[in-house]
């Protein structure tokens, strides 16, 4: 008997052992920062190291085109080609130029959408996806569901202003977790070079587009060494938003922020040098 409960005794050491997560310590200060509301998330484990308000809730403008890219990427191939309704077209805000009744693939659709945040794109894939607008929101919110977003509700694809179109910060890193996951995110979204939305059934016709993530642009004041890609996002109800993940010496950091000005690329590096720097 005392060998049986000395076996049950070592076994349930083991496993309070292994269940307990790895402590984590920072060393330094937070820094100070504009921000109202922000958030840095260890990529790897999920674990929250920085917060400010990561609950409150916020129009996420056009960092909702993270979920937008990772349905795109979860349910269709790169090659897949898009045929571009009517409305895409005729959607308000930013656009990549893209025209009714061509043919351009999936991968075009996502270098529009991350590039220059082209509410064209969005509309289209949510179109290719789900047959429409409405019906690609409800996609959106399942996906959210099944990523444990609790403060996030979608709307629409593109992050257009909708008064029931929300989220937080700490949302919108999760989202960004599982997006980086993909090395087709990675490589779109690191992408610092001039490129072209080509159609494939319009001979001669492209659509030039750069990125405007400027913490990719290297040599530029805000580029930012290890950068896996980024969001932002502004609208006039929301104000400035953004999502950007980080990879060094295999840490891997999600900074993710909401501010009434326009402050998301300094607060960002801020963030992104202090968990680098101070937690272990």
């Amino acid at each position: 008997m005392n060998k049986k409960y000395n076996m049950m005794f070592f076994f349930l050491i083991l496993v309070t052992f292994f269940s307990n997560d790895v402590k984590v310590f920072a060393n330094g200060k937070p820094p100070a920062i504009v921000s109202q509301n922000a958030i840095i998330m260890d990529g790897n484990t999920g674990k929250i190291l920085y917060s400010k308000n990561i609950n409150g809730t916020f129009p996420p403008a056009s960092t909702t085109k993270l979920m937008t890219a990772l349905l795109a990427i979860e349910k269709c191939k790169l090659d897949d080609l898009v045929a571009i309704g009517k409305n895409p077209p005729l959607v308000d805000g930013s656009k990549a130029g893209i025209k009714e009744k061509e043919l351009v693939t999936v991968k075009d659709m996502l270098y529009g959408l991350l590039f220059v945040s082209g509410n064209d794109c969005a509309n289209a894939l949510a179109e290719h996806m789900a047959g429409s607008v409405e019906n690609f929101a409800k996609m959106m919110n399942k996906r959210a569901k099944e990523l444990g977003l609790t403060n996030t509700s979608f709307v629409n694809p593109s992050g257009l202003y909708h008064p029931n179109q929300k989220s937080t910060v700490k949302d919108l890193a999760l989202i960004m977790r599982e997006l980086v996951k993909y090395k087709e995110y990675l490589q779109i979204a690191t992408d610092n070079r001039a490129y072209y939305i080509t159609p494939k059934n319009c001979s001669g016709a492209k659509h030039p587009i750069c990125n405007q993530n400027k913490m990719v642009w290297k040599g530029g004041k805000y580029y930012f060494d290890g950068i896996e890609g980024g969001k932002t996002g502004y609208t006039i109800q929301s104000k400035f938003s953004y999502v950007v993940s980080a990879k060094r010496n295999g840490k891997r950091l999600i900074v993710a922020l909401h501010s009434s000005t326009n402050s998301h690329y300094t607060d960002a590096i801020k963030l992104l040098n202090y968990g680098f720097s101070n937690f272990k």
